[in-house]
């Protein structure tokens, strides 16, 4: 085949880059044999590629100092990754609005208990009292250690997959010329970073402010003291928090498996946000219980909050015996807590390794029982495309947790109100034995809030690829794909609020009462569902995260004022009607169920299925660099040859 003038040319120009190449490697080659014979070993593997993509020679293998502080950089930045944004912009303003979250309590609680403690100051300081002093500034320290072991442990679960091995870490990092060794100290150099960095951020500014709110008294000496033992107790309660939370997600992953531990992270979510609220809500009321009921080596003297308040007295000098002991637990405590979870993370990390190896289990939901999957086709209708889209949904939200942890944080915020309402209007048990709005309402707030975290979790784009599925090959007539949202979204929510709303309100109020109540309830969710799905356009999962979608940092106002329009009017009105009108308590409210419905069906034309151009926010993409890498190569020992 002939070949012209200028393809002659670039066959010249390409063997002279192919010969300078080799002569470079060559070179290399011999230098890298050379210094190794002079060490008395012989060279390892080396990766001689000549250029690189950036027109320069590719340096020599770096060893595992290099790997350790790329796979270190990886896996820190793992804690901060997020589906749920779609710039770096927006994720620092979602840490802001974090920070701002942890720091308020912090910042309400100063505003409760400080002037308190001013005025004992100054009466120890006039008339030298100062066991009163003492009391006092052990049980606000109480209240920081506490409030840093709960902060601590939000921020840890919120990186809940991040904090140990999974299959892919050891599906990508396996087949790499790296020791597991640097894999695993990389792995614990990240969690620990990231437990500096979180236990900084919540215990620093605290400590500047325990010490001078509470050295203003007594001297600058006295600031340096409190705010030393501030920072070791805070600091310790928040490393015993991490470390123990981490040591338990790696125990559940090596006795359940990956998939049993990803599927209690949204349980652990809604823990720690309830008790984060709580903090703030009862705070009050614990204030008024004397000292000596909840800090003393008899009651509290097995609490981890204890343990670090014995700490804090050890470190400043305090002479009460009874914090001896304390404080030893508190060490003894985090030094297990911190080797467990040590132990655990390498233990974890074979497991994974071996598990690699082995084909993956066949996909199956997790906390999706058959009676939700058959309740979600049978609201779906008939239509094939109305009862796949159901169980699609279903069977998402059953086994991806990234849509289980909006639900489970925004159903804590309902429970934390709930938990606020019992606390400020209830005396005793007697009062609740008595149809009352803070009892009825119970159901709707859960509800409520929880299908607020449903919308939410209907926005995060865990299932783009089945977005061309659903276009290539599912029907024209969009009201399939209307239908089965919402079949899937009640069969979700009416088992367990029905179940809720029977068992609360039967229990304390009776049973014919909670009858009517139920079947009230049932209306009202409905209705609330019917709202949720009209205020969609297309299919969850399916389609790209769009800035601003369901923040609950912009519309709180808007989500406040519908939880009153949604669960405590109805409610009064329900009271209302009790004692002879509630059948058209019932009747009403399954009345404006079936308008929404319809209301929903004309507007479920709009829905679609349309394929979205990919939008770049101009990001580039991240490599994990470690391919310069070589494993050690054990010494060769020469023998001499024999003549």
């Amino acid at each position: 085949m002939p070949v012209d003038g200028r393809g002659d040319e670039r066959m010249i120009r390409l063997r002279a880059l192919i010969t300078e190449a080799l002569r470079r490697d060559g070179l290399r080659l011999r230098a890298i044999i050379s210094h190794a014979r002079r060490r008395g070993r012989a060279p390892g593997p080396s990766i001689l590629f000549g250029p690189d993509f950036q027109g320069e020679p590719r340096a020599p293998a770096s060893g595992a100092h290099g790997a350790g502080r790329t796979l270190f950089q990886t896996f820190f930045r793992q804690f901060f990754a997020s589906e749920s944004v779609t710039s770096d912009m927006q994720l620092r303003q979602t840490i802001v609005w974090i920070l701002a979250f942890l720091i308020a309590p912090l910042l309400i609680l100063t505003i409760q208990i400080f002037p308190h403690f001013a005025s004992v100051a100054i009466r120890a300081v006039r008339f030298h009292d100062t066991e009163l002093l003492d009391d006092t500034l052990e049980w606000i320290e109480l209240l920081f250690v506490s409030y840093s072991m709960v902060t601590i442990g939000l921020i840890t679960v919120f990186v809940w997959d991040a904090l140990s091995f999974d299959r892919r870490d050891a599906m990508v990092l396996g087949p790499l010329p790296v020791r597991q060794a640097t894999v695993a100290g990389a792995k614990l150099a990240a969690l620990g970073a990231f437990l500096l960095l979180a236990a900084g951020l919540v215990t620093l500014p605290s400590g500047f402010l325990f010490a001078m709110e509470t050295s203003d008294q007594l001297g600058a000496l006295t600031f340096v003291t409190h705010l030393v033992a501030h920072l070791a107790a805070t600091v310790g309660a928040a490393a015993f928090t991490f470390a123990a939370i981490v040591a338990f997600r790696g125990v559940v992953v090596i006795l359940a498996g990956a998939r049993a531990a990803s599927a209690i992270g949204p349980l652990m979510q809604f823990l720690f946000v309830v008790l984060i609220l709580s903090f703030v809500i009862l705070t009050p009321a614990v204030w008024k219980i004397p000292h000596a009921t909840l800090v003393n080596p008899t009651v509290t003297g097995w609490l981890p909050s204890s343990w670090f308040l014995g700490l804090f007295e050890r470190v400043r000098g305090s002479s009460r015996a009874y914090f001896v002991p304390l404080a030893t637990r508190a060490l003894i405590a985090l030094s297990i807590a911190v080797a467990a979870a040590m132990a655990v993370s390498v233990a974890t990390f074979r497991q994974q390794m071996r598990l690699a190896l082995t084909p993956p289990a066949k996909p199956r939901s997790i906390g999706v029982g058959t009676l939700i999957r058959h309740l979600a086709r049978a609201l779906a209708g008939r239509d094939p495309a109305a009862r796949a889209t159901a169980d699609f949904v279903v069977v998402t939200l059953g086994r991806n947790r990234r849509q289980q942890g909006p639900v489970a944080m925004t159903a804590a915020v309902g429970a934390a109100i709930v938990l606020a309402s019992l606390t400020q209007k209830v005396r005793d048990l007697e009062s609740l034995m008595q149809p009352r709005t803070i009892v009825l309402w119970i159901p709707l707030v859960l509800t409520y809030w929880s299908v607020l975290g449903l919308r939410t979790a209907f926005l995060v784009p865990s299932e783009l690829p089945a977005a061309v599925t659903f276009a290539s090959h599912g029907p024209t007539d969009t009201h399939a794909y209307w239908s089965g949202v919402r079949g899937a979204t009640i069969a979700v929510l009416a088992v367990p609020v029905t179940l809720v709303a029977l068992v609360v309100t039967g229990l304390l109020v009776g049973w014919p009462i909670a009858a009517w109540h139920t079947a009230f309830v049932a209306g009202m969710v409905v209705t609330l569902v019917e709202l949720a799905v009209l205020s969609l356009d297309r299919l969850p999962f399916t389609r790209p995260y769009a800035a601003g979608d369901g923040l609950l940092r912009t519309r709180w106002p808007l989500y406040l004022f519908g939880m009153f329009a949604f669960a405590y009017w109805p409610v009064r009105i329900e009271l209302q009607l009790l004692g002879g009108s509630e059948p058209w308590l019932v009747a009403g409210a399954a009345g404006v169920a079936s308008v929404c419905h319809l209301v929903g069906r004309a507007r479920a034309r709009r829905w679609s299925v349309t394929l979205d151009e990919p939008a770049s926010d101009g990001a580039t993409i991240s490599v994990l660099d470690i391919g310069a890498v070589v494993r050690p190569v054990a010494p060769v020992v020469s023998t001499p040859s024999v003549s």
